[in-house]
């Protein structure tokens, strides 16, 4: 008998931890360095979105929830996002995780990568990537569902009323309305340093053509360009002599040639206007390997991920 009760206290006792651990344990994959960045990113580039992050134990998985206070109903103004794989999922979207690419490939660089230093894979592997099939066919960032509710772009209709025009560097220029102050600041840095620097001076007094909004979508895709957000310009000089700006442009002439093509060839802005822009959350297209020198897009979050320690 008191053996028979022992059992029973051993089996309890064995079922009762296990459904502790089942509860109350968090994984160890994540507890990964990714996600505790991405926590910190988060809170440093939306402080007015943050609310908070934990371990959901229904679903098993780690979770950052945040708000907007655009949302119309009250219910839905904060919205948890689950990570997941290296994703950063809505509860809809956990079962479709591999439709889209991680976290992980948001990385912004110091420097502007040197063709000089590619290795005959990676050229290789830019001409896969370039390619219109795979272009078309490129899954979409998790990060993608992340704006579309930081700025209520599920669809044309509903960011349509967010979008707001601007006078920035002498341009009206149609924006999100969440990007009109770091945009304002850089105008203002920008036409402060022009007064003591020649080279910002000259960009400044540059003929260009500076566009903001414009809904884009990839057919058959949940690819769209960052302009349907409103959270991208270009700014492109009416003249740029013999330099190139765009990859895609530069292939219409060299192929694939534009792979390698010199940076010095490239036409960019000064490097102190590219620090302004990032010093307001922009990354700068002139420094990903498929180039777009007159592209800026407001990506604080992919900043902070991309920062040393």
């Amino acid at each position: 008998m008191f053996y028979k009760n022992l059992l029973k206290k051993i089996i309890f006792v064995l079922v009762i931890s296990f459904i502790s651990l089942k509860i109350f344990s968090v994984p160890i994959e994540f507890e990964s360095h990714l996600f505790k960045n991405f926590i910190t990113a988060m809170k440093i580039a939306y402080p007015k979105n943050f609310v908070t992050y934990g371990f959901d134990t229904g679903e098993q998985l780690w979770f950052i929830d945040l708000k907007n206070d655009d949302v119309k109903k009250s219910e839905d103004k904060i919205k948890r996002f689950f990570y997941k794989n290296e994703r950063i999922l809505p509860k809809e979207n956990l079962m479709d995780w591999k439709k889209y690419n991680p976290i992980s490939i948001e990385y912004y660089p110091e420097e502007i990568p040197n063709p000089d230093d590619f290795t005959d894979f990676k050229v290789l592997f830019l001409k896969d990537m370039s390619s219109s099939e795979n272009r078309d066919d490129y899954k979409p960032s998790s990060l993608t569902l992340v704006q579309n509710f930081l700025y209520q772009a599920y669809t044309q209709k509903q960011i349509e009323p967010q979008i707001i025009t601007i006078e920035f560097l002498d341009w009206k220029v149609r924006v999100h309305k969440k990007i009109k102050e770091p945009l304002l600041n850089i105008d203002k840095k920008i036409r402060e340093l022009a007064l003591k620097n020649s080279e910002v001076d000259k960009f400044l007094k540059l003929p260009t053509v500076i566009t903001g909004y414009n809904w884009r979508e990839v057919r058959d895709n949940e690819n769209r360009s960052s302009h349907s957000w409103g959270i991208s310009i270009d700014i492109v000089p009416k003249k740029y002599g013999s330099k190139q700006i765009y990859w895609k442009w530069t292939q219409d002439f060299y192929d694939d040639g534009w792979i390698t093509y010199p940076i010095k060839k490239r036409w960019m802005p000064p490097e102190e206007v590219i620090s302004i822009f990032e010093s307001e959350g922009f990354i700068w297209g002139g420094k990903w390997d498929i180039w777009d020198n007159m592209h800026f897009e407001y990506h604080p979050e992919i900043l902070q991920l991309s920062t040393p320690n």
